[in-house]
């Protein structure tokens, strides 16, 4: 029976989180979940997630979205706001409850993917103060790794596995962090542990992908890039990421611009030439082999259907490849992971 007060609170709970059903969402947009629910296909549940988890949108269909976080499948859009929504009602959270530490929690996963990252680095410093449980020191390490403190977020990574030794997603960004810093073993064993613990993980099969690409262990890489893509065809896909790390990581003895080539095609005919950032991909991996023109060309292709979100970076190389130059990431840019990468 649900007493008197649980009444009160569910009801407050509604007000705090206003419906927006006729919010129009668009494919590839990501949100924000904003009440805990359930990712399903067909009557199995794949996965719960919880407030502040963010997440792409891959289709659309009525009052249902399908999304992908660690699984794919598919949930209420009532359940997710855009980023901007999200913060408004995890700050009623905290205000009606200032010990409420998911709220807080959400709130630094939401600043995060705004770039507000000081505001989440307090968000997450808040939640660890409140209830010291793994996410928060996942949250931490997530902004440490934007901020290019490495040393910081490798700690609050581990102090994640530690606390919860079954915590996919803080090995995945370790790995991705053992990577930016060349060190290709661990970035694997990492990963090899994501994997484990969740099969279904594709970015953990493309983080591992990109270490054995830098071991130029290219048979291992292509294995777990078919199994990446047999996951998530859509949004993140490993061939394309292994093309990305190729062509433009600072460690030298890892960059190989034909091989970054070969990875670029094969991601964008997995996905029929149709994604402007897989495009784009391929245009820097053309340009590091010194092959311009096919740089220029494939560049422009990516920006007749690249997203607004990504037009101004596109923009810019493409200007760099017209004056025969390259594009590389900094050792800080490589380490840059949300937690749905």
């Amino acid at each position: 029976m649900i007493t008197h007060d649980l009444k009160l609170v569910l009801l407050l709970i509604g007000f705090l989180i206003p419906q927006s059903v006729d919010a129009q969402y668009r494919v590839g947009d990501r949100l924000v979940v904003v009440t805990p629910t359930e990712v399903r296909v067909g009557d199995r549940i794949m996965q719960m997630l919880g407030r502040g988890q963010d997440v792409r949108i891959d289709a659309i269909e009525g009052d249902l979205v399908w999304v992908k976080h660690l699984s794919t499948g598919w949930i209420s859009r009532r359940a997710v706001r855009t980023p901007a929504e999200a913060i408004l009602i995890f700050t009623d959270q905290i205000n009606w409850n200032p010990f409420d530490a998911g709220a807080y929690y959400a709130c630094g996963v939401t600043w995060t993917d705004l770039n507000e990252i000081e505001k989440a680095i307090g968000a997450f410093n808040q939640a660890i103060r409140l209830d010291p449980q793994s996410c928060g020191y996942n949250g931490r390490g997530i902004c440490w790794a934007r901020k290019g403190m490495t040393e910081n977020a490798i700690a609050d990574y581990t102090q994640a596995i530690e606390r919860d030794p079954l915590a996919a997603v803080s090995y995945a960004n370790r790995g991705m962090i053992w990577n930016a810093k060349g060190e290709y073993i661990k970035a694997i064993s990492d990963a090899g542990q994501a994997i484990q613990i969740a099969r279904g993980y594709p970015s953990a099969y493309s983080i591992r992908a990109r270490g054995f690409a830098a071991l130029k262990q290219f048979d291992n890489a292509v294995v777990d890039c078919e199994q990446c893509s047999l996951i998530s065809t859509k949004g993140l896909a490993g061939y394309n990421d292994v093309a990305w790390f190729l062509a433009t990581t600072p460690d030298l003895t890892a960059r190989d611009g034909e091989k970054a080539v070969e990875f670029a095609t094969k991601a964008c005919k997995l996905n029929n030439w149709n994604d402007g950032s897989m495009l784009d991909t391929l245009a820097v991996a053309y340009a590091e082999t010194g092959n311009f023109d096919e740089a220029v060309k494939w560049e422009m292709n990516a920006l007749e259907i690249i997203s607004d979100r990504e037009r101004a970076d596109a923009t810019f190389r493409l200007e760099l490849f017209k004056s025969g130059k390259r594009f590389h990431h900094e050792v800080t840019d490589l380490v840059v992971m949300s937690n749905l990468k």
